[in-house]
């Protein structure tokens, strides 16, 4: 097999250095060069890497600020209410926490999407970051477009949970034997 034709997908993802106690980390980090000090505590803190869901959980992270964040006034309707930052975090962290009871999988696929994301950015000056935001506003406009499809703005939580797959606490229980 010619391994120069082999995809660069389905190469296995690892980290570079394996997860350890903090008090062993820290033993271990001191004999490092610096360079590797440094990634080696990001493989520390990082969530897990993931090969499968990630477009899944993409969009569900799209979704879920779509509903999340007030829409810029260019996609207000007659009707659409506001959310307050405190109400957008709480259904934000609210998702979260359904998604890791019913869908571990695509939980870490979220969470390592998000924390991927969250270091890119960091490293970006603001010409960079201003070209990342118009590269993904499209993605972004049919996550909006989608949430707004179910009514007006903002959605019931049941709405929201149903949109993310992530069910009410009475619809499990509906499901049950």
């Amino acid at each position: 097999m010619n391994m120069k034709s082999a995809s660069k997908s389905s190469r296995a993802v690892r980290r570079r250095y394996k997860r350890m106690p903090f008090g062993d980390a820290a033993e271990y980090a001191s004999r490092l060069s610096k360079a590797d000090r440094a990634q080696f505590w990001i493989d520390q803190s990082a969530p897990p890497p993931v090969r499968r869901r990630k477009r899944e959980a993409r969009r569900w992270i799209d979704l879920l600020t779509a509903m999340c964040v007030n829409p810029p006034d260019s996609f207000r309707r007659p009707g659409d209410g506001w959310l307050t930052v405190r109400e957008g975090l709480a259904i934000r962290a609210q998702a979260h926490a359904r998604l890791h009871l019913l869908d571990r999988e695509l939980w870490s696929a979220v969470k390592r999407i998000e924390w991927d994301d969250g270091e890119r950015v960091r490293g970006m000056t603001i010409d960079q970051w201003r070209a990342d935001v118009s590269r993904h506003a499209g993605r972004r406009k049919r996550a909006r477009e989608e949430v707004c499809r179910y009514g007006i703005y903002p959605l019931s939580r049941d709405q929201m949970w149903k949109i993310l797959g992530v069910p009410t606490r009475k619809a499990t229980d509906a499901s049950r034997p």
